[in-house]
C-alpha cells in the first residue's frame, strides 16, 4: 500500500487539480464543437490556451506536463536520487511528435531538465496507452517495498486533437461525428500524482491510500476485429483486489475511462455483470471522459487524481474506489 501526497493536472475543465475535480463534481463539461482545418464542426475538449502555444505539439505537451508536474514536485522534500519519475506518453504507432523516436526519452529528459531534476535510474517512460499508469504503480510499489526509492511521481500527458489522431480514428469509425454517435470525443491534458510510504519526505499530508494495482492482457482489444467481454479487465481487477487483500464487495464506486465507443461500452457492461456480484444498493460510476473528453495515456492518472480528491474531500460515494482503464492495445 502507498499513499498519495500530491496531485497536479491540466484538463479542459480546469488548469489544476482542484479546479478540475470541482468542475467534475459540479458536472461541468469541457466538450464543445470546434471547426477543424477542413470539414464539419467536431466535438472535442480542448485546454484553453493561446494559439501560439498549441501550434507546436511537443511544446504544447511540455507546457501541459510541466504545469501538472510542478505541484507534485513541490510536495517532495527528499533527495532527487530517491525519486522515481514515471511518464506515460502517446503510443509510437500514433505518429505523435513526442514519440517519433520510438521511446519518448528525449521529450521526458527535457521535461525533467526544465524542472531542475535528473531522471533517477528507476525512472521510466511508458508507451502503453490509457492503462500505462497501472504498470507504473506496480513498479513503484515494488521499489518502495525494497526501499530503493522514497517516492514516485506518476502520470501522463497526451492530446488526441492532432490531425493524425483525428484522421486515424475517423478512418477506423471510432470518432464521434454527425451520423456516428458511437465514437470517442478527443480531449487533451496532463495528470500526475506523488506516491510514497507513511512518514516519508513530504511537505503535505496524504490525500488518500492506494491499496493495489493490477494489469492483464485483453485478447479481444480495440485494435482487433473481435468483441470484448471484459475478460482482461476482469483479470486486472481481480489481481488488484487479491494483492490488496480485500473482497470484491469492498468496492463502493467505480471511476472509468469509458469514452463513448461501442466496443468499450460492451466491455464495461459485460464486466459489470461478471465482476461485481456482491449485493449492493447500487454501484455509483463516474465516467471521467464525459467531462474532459478522451485524454489518452493521461486518463488513468486523472481517474486516480479525481478519486483521491473525492476521498480527501469527503464527497466520495463509497469508501473504496476502483479505477478501470483499457488501452487501445491489449493492456
Amino acid at each position: 500500500m502507498s499513499l498519495i501526497y500530491a496531485t497536479g493536472c491540466v484538463t479542459p475543465v480546469g488548469l489544476d487539480a482542484l479546479q478540475t475535480c470541482a468542475a467534475i463534481r459540479a458536472r461541468q463539461s469541457g466538450i464543445e464543437a470546434i471547426v477543424p482545418n477542413a470539414g464539419d464542426p467536431l466535438l472535442a475538449a480542448r485546454v484553453p490556451a493561446r494559439a501560439t502555444l498549441t501550434k507546436s505539439a511537443p511544446r504544447w505537451l511540455a507546457e501541459l506536463a510541466l504545469r501538472a508536474l510542478e505541484p507534485c514536485l513541490r510536495a517532495y522534500s527528499g533527495s532527487p536520487a530517491r525519486l522515481a519519475v514515471f511518464i506515460a506518453l502517446p503510443e509510437p504507432f500514433r505518429g505523435h511528435a513526442v514519440t517519433l523516436d520510438g521511446s519518448g526519452h528525449g521529450f521526458a529528459s527535457q521535461l525533467v531538465k526544465t524542472l531542475g531534476i535528473q531522471l533517477s535510474m528507476h525512472s521510466r517512460v511508458l508507451l502503453d496507452g490509457h492503462a500505462s499508469t497501472a504498470l507504473a504503480l506496480e513498479a513503484a510499489d515494488e521499489l518502495l517495498a525494497r526501499d530503493e526509492i522514497d517516492a514516485a511521481l506518476i502520470g501522463g500527458v497526451d492530446s488526441l486533437l492532432g490531425e493524425a489522431d483525428r484522421e486515424r480514428l475517423r478512418q477506423a469509425g471510432r470518432l464521434h461525428e454527425p451520423g456516428h454517435p458511437f465514437g470517442l470525443i478527443p480531449g487533451e491534458g496532463a495528470a500526475f500524482f506523488l506516491v510514497g510510504r507513511a512518514a516519508g519526505p513530504f511537505r503535505e499530508p496524504a490525500l488518500a491510500s492506494l491499496l493495489a494495482a493490477g494489469h492483464a492482457q485483453e485478447d479481444a482489444h480495440l485494435l482487433t476485429e473481435r468483441y470484448s467481454v471484459g475478460a482482461g479487465l476482469q483479470q486486472a481487477i481481480r489481481a488488484a483486489l487479491q494483492q490488496a487483500g480485500v473482497d470484491e464487495s469492498a468496492v463502493g464506486w467505480r471511476v472509468t475511462d469509458l469514452n463513448g465507443e461501442r466496443h468499450r461500452s460492451w466491455e464495461s457492461t459485460a464486466l459489470l455483470a461478471r465482476q461485481y456480484r456482491a449485493w449492493r444498493d447500487g454501484l455509483p460510476c463516474l465516467h471521467v471522459p464525459a467531462h474532459t473528453g478522451d485524454m489518452g495515456c493521461a486518463s488513468l492518472a486523472l481517474q486516480i487524481v479525481v478519486a483521491a480528491h473525492a476521498m480527501q474531500g469527503g464527497y466520495a460515494p463509497g469508501a473504496g474506489a476502483i479505477c478501470e482503464s483499457s488501452s487501445e492495445g491489449a493492456l
